[in-house]
C-alpha cells in the first residue's frame, strides 16, 4: 500500500460506507496526526476540529461533530488507561469509568504505519484485539474473568461491533493476520513515477556536510523547481544543516545576481538576509501568522525549512503551505518523521544520509540512550518513496551500494529495545496482567522485570505488583514516570504549594526542547547570547535555571496565544498596556530565548496544572491545583531575579530535593582524578576500579556505573569546582556519553532516597518480585 493514499482516503471511504460511525486513526508521531488532519480538512473544505480532528499530547482539536479523529497511539493508549468513555454510578457513590479498554467512543479504529512497531502501536493493537472480541461477542468459554467482565461491560453499555483496520506500506502481513485470527489481507498498489537511485562511490565521513553540498548542487544544476527533502538524524544536525545551506545559497545568489537582472527582483538585500540569519533557525516565534512570504526569506529563490518533532504545529505545517510568488522550490531538512504519512507532493529529490536516531534501553544498567545508527532497508525504501509522486524523482543516497546491501531488512520492534516502565504502569492501571497479556511480539522477561522493579522502587506497585494510590496518581499524568513521580511527591512529601508550582514548571520546560537560542557563528553574537543567558543562570544547574527563565518570561513579557498575532499587534498592545511588560517577540529577541518553546511550555504547564487540581472523582489528583497565589514564583519562593535570594532557602532546597527524588535513577557522582603510583598501579576510582591517569570522563552514573560527561550545552559544563553529585534529564551517546539537563544535588540526598526505596519507604521490598514469573 505504498503511495496509495491510504492515510487520507481509507478513513474517508469508511465514513462514506458507514455513515454515522465514529472513526479513529492512530499514528506513531504527533506531526503526522496534525498535518494529515489539516490536509484532509483542506480536501473536504471543513474546519479542523469539526468533522475531522486530531488529538496529540497537550494539543486537541475535536468536538461532538467529529467523525474522523487522528490521534497518536500514545493518546489512544492513554484514553484506554484513564477511561474516556461512558460513565456509570459506582456502588461507593463515586464515578466508575467504563469502556476505556473497550474503545467505546469509536466504531472503527485504524492503526496506520504499523510497520514502525512502536511500543504504543503494539500495545494498542493488543488492546484492540481484546476489545473486539468482547464487543463482537467472541469470548470463548474458557476465557479468564477479565475477558468475561469486558464482555459484560460491552453488553451493559450496549456497544456495537468494533472494526479494526491495520495499515502499512511494509508490514509483515502474515504475523498480523494470524494475530487477528487469520483475518483477510488486502493489497492496494501504489501510484508513483520512476525514481532514479544514486549511491556514493566511497563512504561519507561527514554526512551533514555531504547533505549540504548535495542540496546546494541540486539547486545550482537543476532549474525545474522540484522540492528537495533531506533526511538527517536529529534536531542539532538539522539546525546546523539549515544554517549551512542558507549560507551556501547566499553565496550562490551573490554569484548569479549580477548575471541575472531578473534575479534582482527576486533577491533580498544582503542586510535583510544577514538580519534574518542573526539568530538560530529556532528563533521564529509562534504566533506571527501563516503567510510564508511574511515569515521567511528566500535563498536563491528557495525556502529552507527544518522539520522535527519538537517544532510547534504552526511551523511543522509551513512546508505544506503554498509557495509565495518569489520562491520557486522548498528545501526541507527533516528527521525520520517525514518517512511516512507526511506527504510532500512536489518533492523531486531525496537526500538520504543513511542514519537515524534510535532510543535503546539497557536493562542491566537501567540507562536509556539515544544513539545514531544506520537505517534499515525498509527505512531507506520509505525515504526513497517520498519523491516520484508527481513526476520522475531522484534519490541520492550518501552511502555506497554495498552499504545498502549490508543493511538489516527491518528494524526490530521498539518494544524489544526500550524501557517498558510507562507501558507497564498503563497496563496495570487497566488491571491487565502484563505477564499474561497477548502482545503482538512479547517483550523479554528481563525487560518486564526491569519495569516492575522501577515502578516497585518508586512506590507505584506494591509487593504483589498491584497499583498503589501513588501509582494511580502517577498514571493520570501524561508524562514520563520520573516526572509524574516528581509531581506527586512534590505535593505529598515536599509540602506542595510553591514546590509543586516549580516542579510543574520544570516538567513543562524540560519537555520544551531548544529553549536557548545559541548562535553558531559570530563571536560578538555568541558573547551577547551568553551574557543574556547568564541573567537566568542558577548556580545549581539547568532545571532551576529553566524555572527561572519561565518565571521571568511570565513576569516581564506580554504573551498572546494565537497564529494571527503579528509583531505590529504586539507593539500596539504593549504601548497601551499599563504595566511594564515587553512584547513577547522583543523579549525573546533581547534574551536570546526560543519564544516557541516558552509558548509550548506554557500550554503544557497549564494542562498539567489542571490535572493536578482537578477533583479525584473527575480523573484528577485533587491537590488543589498549582496556581493561585503562588503563580509566577521562583525556586526560592519569591519572584526570582539574578542576585536576589528571597530569604526562603528552605523551600528552594525542598524543590531541589524533589528534583533529586524524581531523577534519582539518573544520578551521577564526580570521579576524582587518579594518580599513577609506583610499579604502574593506579588508584581506584569512584567505582572501585583501577583507571588510568588520563580519564576524560568527569562523572560516573550511580546506577550502571557508566562513564559520562556534562554536555557542552549545559550550564554545568566545565564548572569549577565540579559538583560532587548531579542528576540529569537525559543521556545522549555520540563518541562519548553526554548528560543534559544537569542539576547539582547533595550526595546524601541520593543515598537517602535510594535507601528509602530499598527499605520500603518508596514501595521497596524489591526482593519479593520474582524474575521468573
Amino acid at each position: 500500500m505504498h503511495r496509495s493514499g491510504k492515510t487520507t482516503h481509507v478513513p474517508f471511504y469508511i465514513s462514506q460506507c458507514l455513515p454515522g460511525k465514529r472513526i479513529a486513526v492512530t499514528q506513531p508521531r504527533r506531526v503526522a496526526c496534525t498535518s494529515v488532519a489539516r490536509y484532509v480538512c483542506g480536501l473536504l473544505g471543513v474546519a479542523v476540529g469539526d468533522e475531522v480532528g486530531y488529538s496529540v499530547r497537550f494539543d486537541r482539536m475535536f468536538g461532538e461533530r467529529t467523525v474522523v479523529k487522528y490521534c497518536t497511539d500514545g493518546m489512544m493508549l492513554r484514553e484506554a488507561t484513564v477511561g474516556g468513555g461512558r460513565t456509570e454510578g459506582g456502588k461507593r457513590g463515586g464515578e466508575v469509568r467504563l469502556g476505556g479498554r473497550l474503545f467505546c467512543n469509536y466504531d472503527v479504529v485504524i492503526v496506520d504505519e504499523a510497520h514502525e512497531r512502536s511500543v504504543g502501536t503494539d500495545v494498542v493493537i493488543g488492546l484492540l484485539r481484546d476489545a473486539q472480541k468482547a464487543r463482537n461477542g467472541k469470548c470463548s468459554k474458557d476465557a479468564d474473568e477479565g475477558d468475561k467482565e469486558m464482555r459484560r461491560q460491552a453488553r451493559r453499555l450496549k456497544l456495537g461491533p468494533l472494526k479494526v483496520v491495520i495499515m502499512s506500506a511494509t508490514i509483515a502481513t502474515d504475523m498480523f493476520s494470524q494475530y487477528f485470527d487469520n483475518c483477510p489481507v488486502i493489497n492496494v498498489p501504489g501510484r508513483s513515477h520512476a525514481v532514479d537511485v544514486l549511491y556514493t562511490k566511497e563512504p561519507v565521513e561527514d554526512y551533514v556536510r555531504a547533505a549540504v553540498d548535495t542540496i546546494v548542487k541540486i539547486v545550482r544544476e537543476t532549474k525545474e523547481g522540484k522540492d528537495v527533502l533531506a533526511f538527517l538524524p536529529g534536531q542539532e544536525e538539522i539546525d546546523d544543516a539549515v544554517d549551512m545551506v542558507k549560507k551556501q545559497l547566499i553565496k550562490l545568489e551573490e554569484e548569479t545576481r549580477t548575471d541575472d537582472e531578473g534575479g534582482k527582483q527576486n533577491s533580498k538585500l544582503k542586510s535583510d538576509i544577514t538580519k534574518t540569519m542573526s539568530k538560530s533557525t529556532v528563533q521564529d516565534i509562534s504566533g506571527v501568522g501563516t503567510d510564508l512570504s511574511a515569515l521567511t526569506t528566500t535563498y536563491s529563490d528557495c525556502l529552507v525549512f527544518p522539520l522535527y518533532a519538537s517544532l510547534p504545529p504552526n511551523l511543522q505545517s509551513m512546508p505544506f503551505l503554498p509557495l509565495p510568488p518569489l520562491a520557486s522550490r522548498r528545501i526541507i531538512i527533516s528527521t525520520n518523521i517525514a518517512e511516512t504519512s507526511l506527504t510532500l507532493p512536489d518533492v523531486g529529490y531525496v537526500v538520504d544520509s543513511g542514519v537515524g536516531k534510535v532510543k535503546r534501553f539497557n536493562g542491566t544498567t537501567g540507562v536509556s540512550t539515544l544513539m545514531i545508527e544506520t537505517v534499515t532497508k525498509a527505512n531507506a525504501k520509505q525515504r526513497m518513496g517520498r519523491c516520484g509522486r508527481t513526476g520522475r524523482g531522484v534519490c541520492l543516497r550518501l552511502y555506497t551500494e554495498e552499504a545498502f546491501t549490508s543493511m538489516n531488512d527491518t528494524m526490530e520492534s521498539e518494544m524489544s529495545r526500550t524501557s517498558l516502565t510507562s507501558t507497564v504502569l498503563s497496563l496495570v492501571k487497566m488491571n491487565i496482567d502484563c505477564r499474561a497479556f497477548q502482545f503482538v511480539e512479547p517483550p523479554s522477561k528481563s525487560q518486564l522485570f526491569a519495569a516492575f522493579m522501577k515502578l516497585h522502587s518508586l512506590g507505584a506497585l506494591d509487593d504483589s505488583l498491584q497499583l498503589t494510590p501513588h501509582g494511580n496518581s502517577m498514571s493520570l499524568l501524561p508524562t514520563g514516570v520520573e516526572w509524574s513521580h516528581m509531581i506527586v511527591k512534590s505535593a505529598t512529601k515536599y509540602g506542595g504549594g510553591k514546590v509543586t508550582e516549580d516542579v510543574l514548571t520544570a516538567t513543562a520546560m524540560a519537555g520544551a526542547e531548544n529553549v536557548w537560542v545559541r548562535p553558531k557563528e559570530g563571536e560578538e553574537k555568541q558573547k551577547e547570547a551568553a551574557g543574556a543567558h547568564g541573567r537566568f543562570r542558577f548556580h545549581e544547574g539547568d532545571v532551576p535555571t529553566l524555572v527561572n527563565l519561565y518565571n521571568l518570561w511570565e513576569e516581564e513579557c506580554l504573551y498572546l496565544k494565537g497564529d494571527s498575532v503579528s509583531r505590529g499587534r504586539y507593539k500596539q498592545m504593549v504601548s497601551g498596556y499599563k504595566g511594564k511588560k515587553v512584547g513577547h517577540p522583543e523579549w525573546c529577541d533581547k534574551n536570546w530565548a526560543n519564544g516557541r518553546a516558552l509558548g509550548k511550555a506554557k500550554d503544557v504547564r497549564g494542562q498539567l496544572e489542571e490535572i493536578v487540581g482537578r477533583d479525584r472523582r473527575k480523573g484528577g489528583l485533587g491537590f488543589g491545583g498549582g496556581g493561585g497565589a503562588n503563580k509566577g514564583r521562583g525556586p526560592r519562593g519569591t519572584t526570582v531575579k539574578k542576585g536576589k535570594g528571597g530569604g526562603k532557602r528552605e523551600e528552594y532546597e525542598r524543590f531541589l530535593k524533589c528534583v533529586a527524588e524524581g531523577l534519582a535513577d539518573n544520578a551521577a557522582v564526580r570521579v576524582e582524578k587518579t594518580e599513577v603510583v609506583e610499579g604502574g598501579s593506579r588508584k581506584r576510582d569512584a567505582r572501585g576500579e583501577s583507571r588510568g591517569a588520563d580519564r576524560k570522563s568527569k562523572y560516573v552514573t550511580m546506577k550502571g556505573k557508566v562513564d559520562v560527561s556534562v554536555h557542552p550545552s549545559s550550564f554545568m559544563f566545565q564548572r569549577n569546582p565540579a559538583p560532587t553529585a548531579v542528576v540529569y534529564c537525559e543521556m545522549v551517546v555520540t563518541k562519548r556519553n553526554w548528560i543534559r539537563g544537569v542539576t547539582q544535588v547533595r550526595r546524601e540526598w541520593i543515598d537517602e532516597i535510594m535507601a528509602e526505596r530499598e527499605g520500603g519507604g518508596g514501595g521497596g521490598g524489591a526482593k519479593k518480585v520474582d524474575d521468573g514469573e
